[in-house]
């Protein structure tokens, strides 16, 4: 295993040390795998809090640096688990509240709609400037799918935004 793909898979594993430890010995944090994934986004979508406060605090970049339209990123793995804390550490770095995956054209707050784990979380990208009106490849914006998915009280803080 090659040293990128052992960094990246310690943060897929939540193992901290092994991270401080590469780090320590100048290993770039935004470096990703072989298959494009970084540390940050995996530690993410694991829901290792520590892990991503750490990086973030080394300099990792909260997007994605390998292509313009990614798979997808850490702040729409956090958004998608509904993990609140993840969320605000990204957006409090940078991370680009509206960028879009290259799957299915879906934002971080698409995917909090549709999958609809956190109220909390929608609010926070809301309040971060998340575009409610940016359509994915199907033509569906995260109102159309927070109803379809029946979640009322994501829907009606979307109808609320549109509104004002």
């Amino acid at each position: 295993m090659t040293t990128n793909n052992t960094f990246v898979a310690f943060a897929r594993d939540g193992d901290l040390e092994g991270i401080k430890t590469l780090v320590s010995q100048g290993i770039d944090p935004n470096i990703t795998n072989t298959a494009g994934a970084s540390a940050v986004e995996l530690a993410s979508l694991r829901r290792y809090s520590e892990i991503v406060s750490f990086l973030l605090s080394e300099g990792a970049s909260p997007d994605p640096i390998t292509t313009k339209r990614p798979h997808s990123s850490a702040l729409i793995y956090a958004a998608t688990n509904g993990d609140l804390d993840i969320v605000q550490l990204l957006l409090s770095h940078g991370a680009d509240v509206n960028l879009i995956d290259d799957g299915y054209g879906q934002t971080a707050l698409i995917w909090a709609c549709a999958y609809g784990k956190s109220v909390d979380v929608v609010t926070a990208l809301l309040g971060a400037g998340a575009d409610a009106s940016i359509k994915d490849v199907y033509g569906n914006t995260a109102l159309v799918l927070a109803e379809h998915f029946g979640y009322k009280e994501i829907a009606e803080i979307l109808r609320q935004q549109q509104s004002q």
